[in-house]
């Protein structure tokens, strides 16, 4: 509707998108649903939970592997791997896991913030500013301090120091130790491409990687949020709304 009211032509609107981004999450979602479904970061969540004995120190301890997660996986995707590993701690506590859940949200969005793949919004800010990884980390340091300090500062407060009986943490899916492998070495090389300006290449380079050796994995992964942040993101959408709403 909005670029009904703003005609142009149809051959125009693909140079409005901001190509570089959506490559550079479509990316990132590949290697995170590798890391995820491999089994390897769950079972490092079981044991670490396993080895805390207060609600505080398991608190604390979640907040910080969410927060730590988000930076390289993503918000949304930190949370697809904590909310899961805490809701399998009803079966061997008693926990406040609303609480905790909502602290787990509050600590992926701090987390994310420093990093330049944490979340969409600074894949966006990242390539649009087009500095390197390092002046984007040493840009948002302070803010993310912040952020992080109040947080843990609530947690502090907000938990007990009650003393947790901890058994076996869940089930133990078996770990795909090669599809671990291979998801943790090509981060690196995918995250420089991207920072070379080489998003969009180096996405087909994975896409059609996993096609060929995982099919069952890029078939969960919700590409239509894809289609979400194109419409977000695009500075079509900015471009059209200043024409359309003037005032």
């Amino acid at each position: 509707m909005l670029a009904w009211l703003s005609p142009m032509p149809v051959r125009e609107m693909p140079g409005l998108v901001h190509w570089n981004t959506l490559a550079a999450l479509a990316g990132l979602m590949i290697l995170s649903r590798a890391l995820e479904i491999s089994g390897g970061l769950a079972a490092a969540g079981r044991w670490l939970v396993a080895r805390l004995h207060g609600e505080r120190s398991l608190a604390l301890c979640l907040v910080l592997f969410a927060a730590a997660l988000s930076t390289v996986l993503t918000n949304d995707v930190a949370l697809f791997i904590t909310v899961p590993l805490t809701m399998g701690l009803r079966l061997v506590a008693r926990l406040p896991l609303a609480r905790l859940v909502v602290f787990q949200a509050l600590a992926v969005n701090a987390g994310s913030a420093i990093s330049p793949f944490g979340n969409p919004q600074n894949l966006f800010l990242w390539q649009l500013a087009e500095v390197g990884i390092v002046e984007f980390i040493v840009a948002m340091a302070p803010l993310t301090a912040a952020m992080m300090g109040l947080l843990l500062g609530l947690v502090w407060l907000g938990f007990s120091r009650h003393h947790l009986m901890l058994g076996d943490v869940g089930t133990h899916p078996p770990m795909d130790r090669r599809l671990l492998m291979v998801g943790l070495v090509l981060y690196v090389p995918f995250l420089l491409a991207v920072d070379a300006g080489l998003a969009l290449p180096a996405m087909v380079v994975l896409l059609a990687l996993f096609a060929a050796c995982k099919p069952y994995l890029l078939a969960g992964i919700d590409w239509l949020l894809l289609l979400v942040f194109l419409l977000m993101k695009s500075p079509a959408l900015n471009k059209v709304l200043r024409i359309a709403l003037p005032h």
